[in-house]
């Protein structure tokens, strides 16, 4: 196994056997699909075979990730951007950090749809030929939520950084004060 590579994210596997009552086994996963294919002289051997091997799998299938997952988290991402855009307005922040941050982040926002490396943060299928360390086997789920804690941070300091007024107090000895002056 000097060939093969550590990490892949697609996997095509073919069996032929014509003298056994399973004759072929085909397997292929990537990205965008999963596919396997059993043939054989014994429907019930096939069909034992079939979900076996879909009950084998269906313990490594992964929430988050995956092309229609990505397709969700880049409209999200890019309705963000947008919305990112108007928030020192929707806040009535009158800071001038608020609305270069939020031109910024936006326009981040929007530019990473496009930009980072989705695909191999978050793949639809990933097989490791040796042992994965925490960092590779969580890598996509970490980036995402540092992600989300970076945009959520930046939310939160734009709301609480909003003009707040505070209410002023006049005492009954500064008041009384102010009407001898009249």
């Amino acid at each position: 196994m000097r060939d093969v590579p550590n990490v892949s994210n697609d996997l095509n596997f073919n069996y032929e056997c014509y003298k056994n009552k399973i004759s072929e086994l085909s397997i292929s996963f990537s990205d965008n699909y999963r596919h396997i294919s059993v043939e054989g002289t014994s429907y019930e051997s096939c069909q034992a075979l079939i979900s076996m091997l879909e009950k084998e799998f269906d313990q490594y299938e992964i929430f988050l990730g995956g092309s229609l997952f990505r397709l969700w988290g880049g409209i999200i991402l890019f309705i963000l951007g947008n919305l990112t855009l108007w928030l020192p307005q929707i806040f009535n922040s009158r800071k001038v950090y608020a609305y270069i941050l939020s031109i910024v982040l936006g326009i981040f926002l929007i530019v990473s749809v496009y930009v980072l490396p989705w695909d191999v943060w978050l793949p639809g299928f990933e097989i490791f030929v040796k042992y994965k360390s925490l960092l590779e086997e969580y890598g996509g789920e970490l980036s995402l939520l540092g992600i989300i804690l970076t945009i959520v941070s930046i939310f939160l300091s734009i709301y609480l950084s909003r003009n707040k007024s505070l209410p002023v107090e006049v005492s009954s000895e500064t008041k009384g004060n102010s009407e001898a002056t009249n």
